[in-house]
């Protein structure tokens, strides 16, 4: 957990919504850097009452956390040229809500259910969380479907390998 992906923004968001009942987690740990920004975001959420906003800490099968998931949410303010978290949700075909920062636009394709918004923007972020929230299980399947299938054809290992094997031939060849 760090000051640099949002989270703040992320709770703040959560607060403009009026459906209370929806759970929404924050996974990650703090280094012993940030950890005053950790106690300090928790004890707002207790404040607040935010009930419905659960910290899960630090998950070590993240695969298996995903499926029990619908959204994949990355609130980060400073670029991020690969978004892990993204490339995990993407393979796993949840809806991907994340700040246009980075590398982003590479992995979520925002044509067909997934939303990128500006970043540090908390009414963005709110109201992609209200759009998200008005997909059924037809628009949900959607997403899944077309988010597996980029994932499969953009970030396999394999297509990773053939493309940095591509970049390098080209760049032995410019000399």
């Amino acid at each position: 957990m760090s000051k640099t992906k949002g989270i703040d923004l992320y709770i703040q968001a959560i607060e403009y919504l009026d459906n209370k009942d929806i759970r929404f987690d924050i996974v990650g740990q703090a280094s012993k850097v940030e950890e005053s920004f950790e106690i300090s975001i928790k004890q707002y959420v207790m404040e607040k009452r935010l009930n419905n906003i659960q910290f899960q800490g630090f998950i070590s099968n993240i695969k298996i956390y995903l499926d029990q998931l619908d959204v994949v949410v990355l609130t980060s303010i400073v670029p991020d040229s690969l978004p892990t978290v993204l490339l995990e949700g993407l393979a796993k075909g949840k809806v991907l809500i994340a700040s246009d920062v980075g590398g982003v636009r590479e992995i979520v394709d925002d044509s067909y259910g997934n939303i990128i918004i500006p970043p540090n923007d908390v009414k963005a972020l709110a109201e992609a969380f209200k759009t998200v929230l008005t997909y059924d299980e037809q628009k949900l399947e959607e997403v899944r479907i077309k988010n597996i299938e980029k994932a499969k054809e953009k970030f396999t290992i394999e297509k990773q390998v053939e493309m940095m094997t591509h970049i390098y031939l080209e760049m032995m060849r410019i000399k």
